[in-house]
């Protein structure tokens, strides 16, 4: 074998078709339990340094919570971002979104399914508004919608933050006619 390192080079009782022979590995002597380690590192342990500090008992974690109620997520109409800059004739200037959150066979079963949803929810809503809006599905109907809101994405989040109180709530674009209340015309027979 040219080339070759001679120390290296296998012997001449080397036999490939053998299979290889298993030997075992050095056995290492663990310390029983309660005594020390042996130290193997360059640096010497001390007394204390060789003592396990004392975990805290499972008895000793006080499960209390730190808030005794849920406070609801208050949910808040978003401004739009930057400024509207373009003209021509258009009339519509950007496009703001609602949270649709209900659907409802008339416009009085709406007023009032939207006067219980701002009473029970009342620290939950700021600033919100209503509008409705005629359903064009087969079913028909009107769609109770809350907003605005500057993009679809915080109208998303509003959804994802109603559904705890809500069964139906889906992003739109916020477009309908306002809801009129019976506490705007206090002196007609709404």
């Amino acid at each position: 074998m040219t080339g070759t390192d001679p120390s290296i080079a296998p012997s001449e009782d080397f036999n490939p078709a053998e299979p290889v022979r298993i030997v075992d590995l050095p056995r290492v002597n663990l310390p029983a339990p309660g005594e020390a380690p042996e130290a193997t590192g360059s640096i010497p342990l001390t007394v204390e340094e060789n003592t396990p500090s004392p975990l805290p008992t499972p008895d000793a974690f006080d499960a209390t919570p730190t808030q005794t109620t849920s406070r609801p997520t208050v949910i808040t109409p978003s401004r739009p971002a930057g400024r509207l800059s373009g003209g021509g004739d258009s009339k519509l200037k950007r496009s703001d979104f609602g949270a649709i959150i209900g659907h409802y066979s008339s416009t009085a079963a709406a007023a009032k399914a939207w006067a219980d949803f701002k009473t029970q929810n009342a620290e939950r809503m700021r600033d919100l508004r209503p509008l409705l809006m005629e359903r064009t599905t087969p079913q028909g109907g009107i769609a109770l919608m809350v907003g605005p809101f500057a993009n679809a994405a915080d109208a998303a989040v509003a959804c994802l933050q109603l559904l705890d109180v809500t069964e139906l709530c889906h992003p739109a674009l916020f477009a309908g006619d306002p809801l009129v209340t019976a506490a705007e015309f206090r002196d007609t027979a709404f």
